[in-house]
């Protein structure tokens, strides 16, 4: 992202029926004392794409997998620094469910990138999270999802 600009981008918020765990992608970051951080997956809207159609299209994309859309639970305006560069993103953040119920049983996803990168998504509890003092990033995710359940 160039600086300068402003990302909008969709995330989804995946919860597994049986604990609440949340579906988030665990990348590697040195420069945090627990090494990582989790995000939850998705990317980038593109121009003349709605936030929704982006979400379903990036679950398939990073996760090979479609979702349905349940509900917008919020916009986060989310300004940080990464490698000592400033980012501002809007951020769309999204409840959805597998199409595929089944998909609940598995313990990890993995992901790959744009630009060839791969990790990992695998069902983590927010609360635990924060007690390990790993982050979840963006940081307004965490009180948005609270008390959130599929209607």
């Amino acid at each position: 992202m160039a600086e300068g600009r402003i990302r909008v981008i969709s995330l989804a918020v995946i919860l597994r029926p049986a604990d609440h765990a949340m579906l988030a992608i665990r990348y590697p970051y040195a420069r945090l004392a627990s090494g990582h951080f989790y995000r939850s997956p998705g990317g980038g809207v593109e121009f003349g794409e709605e936030s929704g159609a982006a979400i379903q299209r990036e679950m398939v994309e990073e996760l090979g997998h479609p979702v349905q859309l349940e509900r917008l639970l919020g916009v986060i305006e989310n300004l940080f620094h990464h490698n000592d560069r400033p980012y501002h993103e809007v951020v769309f953040q999204w409840l959805v469910r597998f199409e595929d119920p089944g998909l609940y049983k598995r313990d990890f996803f993995p992901v790959k990138e744009d630009n060839g990168d791969e990790y990992v998504a695998e069902w983590v509890q927010v609360d635990d999270l924060a007690a390990r003092g790993v982050p979840l990033f963006p940081y307004a995710v965490a009180d948005l999802i609270r008390g959130v359940t599929y209607d």
